[in-house]
């Protein structure tokens, strides 16, 4: 992926992509002349393609974790402590959810 654009995942955390665009960023490397694996160019971990593949839900918990910079496990515990927010249909959403329960003292 050239420095220029930037990955999905980083979309997703600007809130300029939501989770149903992964298709679109896949389906853009497959049509790419990009010297780079298809994890990289959406911008993830390898570790973290392979728990989305087995797991496509699983794509939440990989942006959670890198929102609050934690390993993927981490983020698990953590986010199973906010239930709301595992449920967000979006990171857009996720945010929202997160700041109410900052402003309420539930987290």
């Amino acid at each position: 992926m050239s420095k220029r654009n930037k990955t999905f995942i980083e979309l997703c955390l600007e809130g300029a992509a939501d989770l149903s665009d992964i298709d679109d960023y896949i389906e853009k490397w497959h049509m790419s002349d990009e010297d780079t694996s298809i994890y990289e160019y959406i911008g993830m971990k390898k570790e973290e393609y392979i728990m989305w593949m087995k797991n496509p839900r699983s794509l939440r918990f990989i942006l959670f974790s890198r929102k609050f910079q934690m390993p993927c496990e981490e983020a698990l515990d953590q986010i199973g402590e906010l239930p709301l927010a595992a449920r967000a249909k979006d990171i857009k959403e996720f945010n929202g959810v997160l700041k109410w329960l900052r402003m309420t003292g539930r987290l």
